[in-house]
């Protein structure tokens, strides 16, 4: 009796081990067409895994979608999918998925993710709500990354520039100009050489009518952008728009033997992007690497699940130990998965223009500035005194750029 006790407690665990082999040939061939810039494929493929509630990867398939389905502007189903997945990575599994976590090795086990992971999640959720005009939503998601971004002792913060940087313009919406100006002055303090936090202090300065303050954060804005814009006394003498450019660049982190890989962000071919609109060109200006989040999480992946379920596990590996089968082996081998639509950096332009309907061009760059692959995205419309945000994805893929063709449009 004993024996067939134990025999029923192994038969979910075994069947959950198993379960992730199912369904991976459909999540590799959606990260391929995403790989191909083919993001309407992988969403598509990626929708027949979201019903895998016990696939030992279930979480990286809901944010790999969630990801996918944004770009192709579909933000309901990202937000849904956002949701999803970091309620399955933070929530306690089911008693079968804590076995597996207690007795299997890192990639047989229920993915968890690393910290950083989740911190971006909640970044690429509030940019969803923003960009839907649900600006105290995004500004909830932004300061969770903000506030998940922390090292594993407290002390140590890895700020994430753009979700300051969105969060002060979900405060600008929000007719909140004080919190705005905190989240610039954040942005200028971990990225100095960033112009567009300067330029928006200068504006919040010249609001409650402190002009010399404003002038100096103006000058310091000048010093900076390229392609400057102008200040105006008031906003009602605003004749233009911005066209606010973010591109997720390269390919993300990945881990090798538990430890996240230390090459650096520039080892992918893609080092900038050139944004054409209007006659002209404008390149992008760096916020931030995604790699120096992941280093400090590196080999630290949480489990929780793990801790509590270790003493019904250690009774199972008793029982075999002492039959000396070798089956099912305690261990602490690192998880080497990823999410794989995860970027390597983010970097953004702003481009003030007059109202209209505009077609924009951007050009992924290599080192020498050579474009390694176009992408047209056409019907951007800007409005007086506005600021109209895209966030595109630039990025070659798994595959020689050449002969490639353009990616799915991105929004």
């Amino acid at each position: 009796m004993k024996r067939f006790g134990l025999i029923l407690v192994l038969l979910p665990v075994l069947a959950a081990l198993a379960g992730c082999a199912t369904t991976q040939p459909v999540y590799h061939e959606a990260m391929g067409a995403f790989g191909a810039g083919r993001y309407r494929i992988a969403a598509n493929k990626l929708e027949t895994l979201k019903s895998d509630t016990n696939d030992l990867n279930y979480p990286i398939y809901l944010l790999d979608a969630a990801y996918t389905s944004a770009l192709i502007g579909d933000d309901q189903t990202a937000e849904a999918y956002y949701l999803a997945g970091l309620k399955a990575m933070e929530q306690e599994p089911s008693g079968e998925i804590t076995a597996v976590n207690a007795i299997s090795p890192g990639e047989a086990r229920f993915y968890r993710g690393d910290q950083y992971e989740r911190v971006f999640a909640h970044l690429f959720l509030g940019r969803v709500y923003f960009r839907r005009g649900q600006y105290n939503d995004a500004r909830i998601e932004f300061q969770k990354a903000d506030e998940l971004d922390i090292s594993a002792d407290n002390q140590t913060e890895h700020d994430v520039t753009l979700a300051h940087y969105l969060l002060g313009e979900s405060y600008l919406r929000l007719d909140d100009a004080n919190d705005a100006a905190v989240a610039f002055r954040n942005v200028a303090r971990l990225r100095p050489e960033f112009p567009y936090s300067y330029y928006e202090l200068a504006r919040l300065a010249r609001g409650r009518g402190d002009f010399d303050e404003a002038e100096r954060y103006y000058r310091d804005y000048l010093q900076r952008d390229k392609n400057p814009a102008p200040l105006p006394l008031k906003d009602d003498d605003v004749q233009t728009g911005v066209l606010a450019v973010v591109v997720d660049l390269g390919d993300g982190p990945y881990r090798a033997g538990g430890a996240t890989n230390q090459k650096e962000p520039a080892d992918y071919p893609e080092k900038g992007a050139r944004i054409t609109v209007n006659g002209r060109d404008y390149l992008t200006y760096k916020l931030d690497a995604v790699l120096p989040h992941a280093r400090h999480e590196a080999g630290k992946t949480v489990h929780a699940a793990k801790e509590a379920g270790l003493t019904a596990a250690r009774r199972v590996l008793e029982y075999y130990a002492y039959k000396k089968t070798g089956v099912l082996i305690l261990t602490d081998e690192r998880d080497n998965r990823r999410l794989n639509t995860m970027p390597g950096e983010f970097q953004m332009v702003e481009i003030p223009l007059p109202p209209g309907v505009y077609q924009v061009q951007m050009n992924l760059l290599d080192a020498g500035r050579s474009p390694l692959r176009t992408q047209n995205i056409g019907g951007v419309r800007i409005q007086r005194g506005e600021k109209n945000y895209l966030f595109l994805r630039g990025w070659t893929g798994w595959h020689p750029p050449g002969g490639m063709a353009e990616p799915d449009r991105q929004y």
